[in-house]
């Protein structure tokens, strides 16, 4: 796959005074995955879109890919001697500590990834209540374009955070053209999770 810049047009550009911490939680069991790829553009040109710089924007977001925690996220037991170096651990105390949080997945069987909904299960009821949250999936075929809003969106809800815009479906053939579907989804959404991330501060 074509490495995929995070660019961000002027017109899409929409600065919040007070940037918020950005995480992003990669929902694929492959490490270095065409959805981490794409999850981290999507992520850094947001974060470039809050708050335009010359620097990196993916310095300033927190990336959790759950192919790291691997084979330990099969092992965690919620709630039973917790201990503070434990990876998954640290992993759910840092999707939680994010105020916009990218929730990426892969498309499989018309749903997003069992090895995110495991994560996602591990944290507390309501445990995202606060964070404001973005779906992202990728997909093979164009029936599962809207996974990411009918499955994803509830789920994440369902968890108490907030999810204002509609998420942003990658279908696979458009991978090499995703630069103009970025612009398109920042240039509807952006505006609106700036006056959301604004009004929380």
């Amino acid at each position: 796959m074509t490495a995929v810049r995070a660019t961000v047009s002027p017109a899409a550009s929409t600065v919040v005074a007070s940037p918020p911490r950005v995480g992003v939680v990669v929902g694929s069991a492959r490490p270095g995955s065409r959805t981490r790829g794409i999850a981290l553009a999507f992520a850094a040109a947001i974060r470039a879109g809050l708050e335009p710089s010359n620097g990196d924007p993916m310095a300033q977001c927190d990336v959790i890919d759950l192919s790291d925690l691997l084979p330990a996220l099969g092992l965690h037991v919620p709630g039973v001697d917790p201990v503070a170096a434990d990876p998954v651990t640290r992993a759910l105390a840092r999707t939680q500590a994010a105020q916009l949080l990218v929730v990426a997945s892969p498309t499989l069987k018309g749903s997003y990834s069992g090895v995110l909904k495991h994560f996602l299960d591990l944290l507390p009821r309501a445990g995202l209540t606060g964070t404001v949250a973005v779906g992202m999936m990728t997909a093979a075929s164009a029936e599962h374009r809207f996974a990411v809003d009918l499955h994803l969106r509830a789920l994440l809800v369902e968890l108490g955070a907030r999810v204002p815009t509609r998420g942003l479906s990658v279908l696979e053939r458009d991978f090499e053209r995703f630069d103009s579907h970025l612009d398109r989804w920042l240039s509807e959404n952006l505006p609106t999770l700036s006056a959301l991330l604004a009004g929380a501060r």
